[in-house]
């Protein structure tokens, strides 16, 4: 089974953080993976502002792209491996194999663990665009009422200087009162609402649970739930609806 995992921006996989936040994500995908799994990494080739909505909406076309480049070089599935899920239903409804998203995936996950989950980001700026997914899925009765995404005020960049400085348990200060307040308000599930934070926290730092609460990293969610879809169509099963918003006619 040969996946996909899409980047939602370029990196340079020579630069020292990148490079070693690449390992912790292998080694985050090749705990869970099946045997005969494949991974490849396919990075975009911007480097979009996600702070801003105009450049997420741009970058969604580049990453469809990537997407679809992926399909023609053999890939069995693909990951659209970032919280945004940029271009995911554009690409399920275009292309032939399974795509999932890490949002989309993690929320899933979620439901099957506990019955009501929060979602801890890195910046303010992200929790609206993610309170607009919990609604699009479908998933807002699974979520907390009050505020089920929920920030720790660091950036993408914070997080790869603490890779690379060695000092990734200081992120972990920072995400564990938060979540922990989350669990005091009812959550029993605790997604990690981005892809470099999830690496960081789950395999840098170790963080899988919190006070008995499962804490979800989407490489995890997504690996296992496109394993699933691929699974499928290779026994000839359907794998999405023809019908609908990913239909064709």
């Amino acid at each position: 089974m040969q996946i996909v995992l899409q980047m939602p921006s370029f990196f340079d996989p020579n630069e020292e953080a990148a490079a070693l936040w690449e390992r912790h994500l292998r080694a985050s995908v090749d705990r869970v993976k099946a045997a005969g799994t494949e991974i490849s990494l396919k990075p975009s080739s911007v480097v979009p502002n996600l702070n801003e909505l105009g450049a997420r909406y741009i970058n969604d076309l580049d990453v469809l792209g990537c997407m679809r480049d992926a399909e023609k070089e053999g890939a069995d599935g693909i990951i659209d491996y970032c919280f945004f899920d940029p271009a995911l239903w554009a690409a399920r409804q275009l292309l032939s194999v399974p795509v999932v998203g890490g949002a989309e995936a993690s929320m899933h996950l979620a439901s099957y663990l506990g019955r009501k989950f929060a979602i801890v980001t890195p910046q303010a700026v992200y929790v609206p665009a993610m309170h607009d997914a919990i609604e699009q899925y479908g998933f807002a009765s699974s979520a907390l009422s009050h505020r089920p995404v929920r920030p720790i005020g660091k950036t993408e960049e914070d997080i790869f200087v603490s890779l690379a400085t060695g000092k990734t348990n200081e992120l972990a200060d920072v995400f564990v009162p938060v979540a922990r307040a989350c669990i005091a308000d009812g959550a029993d599930v605790i997604i990690i609402g981005c892809g470099v934070l999830g690496v960081a926290l789950s395999e840098a730092v170790g963080l899988r649970e919190i006070d008995g609460v499962p804490v979800i990293s989407m490489a995890v969610a997504s690996i296992k739930a496109i394993e699933s879809l691929v699974s499928l169509q290779t026994a000839e099963l359907p794998f999405k609806s023809k019908q609908g918003l990913w239909g064709t006619s």
